[in-house]
């Protein structure tokens, strides 16, 4: 007996046109799902690097002003002063013979007698938060001028695009915190809070010093 192998016809040849663009469909759809999940992920990636970047810019922050206040001594002082702008308060903290106070290089110059804390609102409505070192002659002349110009004087930023930023003292005898409003200030506690653009809420950090 011979046995015959089975005729092959045009169906089982190869696929239909209806099944390749159906196949071409769920291809398509596949790799949109998958350029989805990809774009998606990279994303949520580029978000948490963002976020990991300004938590740590915010704790080297704090830390650097720890360092600078707990580099007082006795013989330093805290001096603070502030000048109204079109409505705006822009504040300079100062640290008195305190050669340690963000020692970045820029102490070195001769006769650096203050290192200032400026906080000065931009018509972008965003703070410039900044230190300045100066001799005991540029700070006369800078207080003179109510703190104009302060970029002539040697400085580095510390945080860029900060939404707020405002200081208070603790009053031991009164046991308050006051927002001191200029001069010297005799206080072993000051308060920072401020908030970086695009923080949900502010930060709120306390430093102790030697009480002047």
């Amino acid at each position: 007996m011979v046995y015959q192998l089975p005729r092959v016809t045009r169906k089982d040849a190869g696929f239909s046109l209806m099944e390749i663009l159906l196949a071409i469909m769920a291809f398509s759809l596949l790799l949109g799902g998958i350029f989805s999940l990809v774009s998606g992920t990279s994303q949520l990636m580029s978000d948490l690097s963002a976020s990991r970047e300004k938590i740590a810019m915010r704790e080297r922050f704090v830390e650097t002003l720890r360092q600078a206040f707990e580099g007082l001594s006795t013989s330093s002082s805290l001096e603070f002063d502030y000048v109204e702008r079109g409505g705006n308060y822009d504040t300079y903290l100062s640290f008195v013979e305190a050669p340690a106070a963000f020692n970045f290089g820029w102490n070195s110059r001769d006769r650096i007698e203050r290192v200032i804390i400026g906080a000065e609102i931009q018509p972008s409505g965003f703070i410039e938060c900044s230190v300045f070192y100066l001799t005991a002659e540029e700070f006369i002349r800078a207080k003179q001028n109510e703190f104009a110009k302060m970029d002539d004087f040697p400085h580095l930023d510390l945080v860029p695009r900060m939404r707020q930023l405002s200081w208070k003292f603790y009053d031991s005898d009164a046991q308050i915190w006051e927002q001191t409003r200029g001069g010297n200030i005799r206080s072993s506690l000051t308060e920072l809070v401020f908030r970086i653009d695009g923080d949900p809420e502010a930060s709120r950090s306390v430093f102790w010093h030697p009480e002047m």
